[in-house]
């Protein structure tokens, strides 16, 4: 595909601080779900809400999508 313009949104993406003793995480918009379903890993912890993967409906793999996504489009999955 060609384009005039690239949009990199690559600094956007990010976890800013994360305190597991206090069950607080704080990330940028376009944090990938499954980065911050990682970092909570590591600490026997999860999200309180269970992310849908789309990836599989799009393409063969997992993509969960972003922070920013979930919250705009108000996924809670069936956890909640």
């Amino acid at each position: 595909m060609q384009c005039a313009k690239i949009l990199d949104l690559s600094k956007l993406s990010g976890i800013v601080e994360y305190l597991p003793e206090e069950l607080y995480i704080k990330v940028k918009a376009c944090t990938p779900i499954a980065e911050i379903e990682e970092t909570l890993k590591k600490n026997n912890q999860q999200l309180a809400f269970e992310p849908i993967d789309f990836g599989y409906i799009v393409s063969s793999k997992s993509n969960k999508g972003t922070a920013a996504g979930y919250l705009s489009c108000n996924f809670s999955g069936s956890r909640r």
